[in-house]
């Protein structure tokens, strides 16, 4: 039993450490200085983008796109933390741009590979 729920356990953190993270920059980043205005924090683990809402977020747009343009758009307001998934399983790979932008304007963008 000990042995399983080390197994799982040690499974269970590997996980996150095979994520990759995506570096996401404000649009009005000064001399490549990362600001960000939207409590976000996202990363990939093969195809599954992770988006991971830090706080509450009253209303962002969430947009992929990839080398066969638009692949997931979706408008999100959560009154708490929150992790959202997308599956890229079904897509090409190549470099993918994630956009978030929110009511106020203020857009937050990153590049990554799946």
């Amino acid at each position: 039993m000990k042995s399983i729920l080390f197994s799982v356990g040690l499974a269970l953190c590997c996980v996150h450490v095979i994520a990759e993270d995506v570096t996401i920059w404000n649009d009005k980043s000064i001399s490549g200085k990362k600001q960000q205005e939207i409590p976000i924090y996202v990363d990939i683990n093969d195809s599954l983008l992770g988006l991971h809402f830090l706080d509450k977020v009253d209303q962002v747009t969430i947009t992929v796109v990839g080398v066969e343009g638009i692949v997931y758009q979706k408008e999100v307001t959560t009154p708490f933390p929150k992790s959202i998934y997308v599956d890229l399983n079904q897509y090409r790979s190549g470099e993918y741009t994630i956009y978030i932008k929110d009511t106020k304007g203020n857009l937050l963008w990153g590049n990554f590979l799946k």
